[in-house]
């Protein structure tokens, strides 16, 4: 009838996302989506989230893709309870902002899986330093890792402003690497605040408060790799590591670490910790550091040591770390 037909006429219209892949979206020639504007849907596996020891955004990558297939998330509460792993749908509107596509506007998170391991794609670091913005374009938004074959990866310039720093190959070439950005997050940039190694300790309170130490990184620091997440602004593409874990370890020639946390009792204590060292094998590094990233202790330590004595030390908090040959183990503790 009559009011049945209105009615139909004036409903607002069910916007549905056309299903494209990632590839599809983020592929241009151009340096612009040719999506852009158009609500989609697409699926992906999350590599960045928003979890307490995480980047602080969502990014999604195609599964057995290497080039042109991750990409950023925004807009939708529902993004909150994504973890590392999930295989999800989303529907939302491809946007850009300043060379970099994203999708916001996001109406639809399902998650279709979960634990669905996707593991980083190997770069190296020079790859990052070595071409235009168009020809570097299809790593935007990947999950990649620098790597130097069998050897570290290395500091090669600590400096290179506004809180990046170089990572290369060739200690000797400061300008070949791919920048690497921490401890920063502020209305025009956006990195983890759960990373320690910035490029000076100012970060760690201003532009966001760090929720780690601060370490200043040097020119020479080594690494077996270091992986995160490719972003592109203010002229440059640069690495965003989500946690400390995605710097391996600072020990040369460890290719895969464990990190645990580390049992420590009574935290907090006056200064006096008893710690449970009987996952380590053989002679372990104890290192401490200071809220500042300053470190205060730093000796060996075998499976018979029982204590962490720090009374000679302020209150406040501190951070312990413990590496071995197979394991980083980790804990915070509180000094009253």
């Amino acid at each position: 009838n009559a009011a049945i037909l209105l009615l139909l006429l004036t409903a607002p219209l069910l916007v549905v996302g056309q299903l494209v892949s990632i590839t599809d979206i983020q592929y241009t020639t151009t340096g612009t989506s040719s999506y852009e504007g158009q609500v989609v849907q697409t699926t992906g596996v999350v590599t960045a989230s928003i979890e307490a020891d995480n980047l602080g955004y969502v990014n999604i990558q195609q599964e057995g893709v290497v080039e042109w297939g991750g990409i950023g998330l925004y807009g939708n509460n529902s993004l909150l309870g994504l973890k590392i792993g999930d295989r999800v749908t989303v529907e939302g509107t491809v946007g850009e902002s300043f060379g970099l596509t994203y999708i916001g506007q996001i109406t639809s998170v399902m998650v279709l899986d979960s634990n669905v391991a996707i593991q980083p794609i190997e770069l190296d670091p020079a790859v990052l330093s070595s071409g235009s913005f168009l020809e570097l374009q299809k790593y935007e938004s990947l999950y990649i890792r620098l790597v130097n074959g069998g050897d570290s990866v290395y500091v090669v310039d600590a400096d290179v402003g506004f809180g990046d720093y170089r990572i290369g190959t060739d200690i000797w070439a400061s300008d070949v690497g791919c920048q690497v950005l921490a401890g920063r997050q502020n209305s025009n940039t956006y990195s983890s605040l759960n990373v320690s190694y910035v490029s000076d300790l100012f970060y760690f309170d201003n532009d966001g408060q760090m929720n780690v130490p601060a370490i200043e990184v040097e020119n020479g620091d080594a690494f077996p790799w270091v992986q995160g997440i490719v972003t592109y602004g203010f002229s440059d593409y640069r690495l965003l590591p989500r946690n400390n874990a995605d710097f391996g370890s600072m020990s040369t020639g460890i290719n895969e670490v464990q990190h645990r946390d580390l049992l420590v009792y009574p935290n907090p204590s006056n200064g006096v910790f008893n710690i449970d060292l009987r996952a380590m094998n053989g002679s372990s590094l104890l290192e401490v550091f200071g809220i500042s990233g300053r470190r205060v202790l730093s000796k060996q330590v075998t499976r018979a040591d029982r204590t962490i004595d720090l009374s000679g030390c302020t209150e406040g908090v501190y951070q312990v770390r413990i590496t071995s040959s197979d394991a980083v183990l980790e804990q915070r503790l509180i000094i009253k």
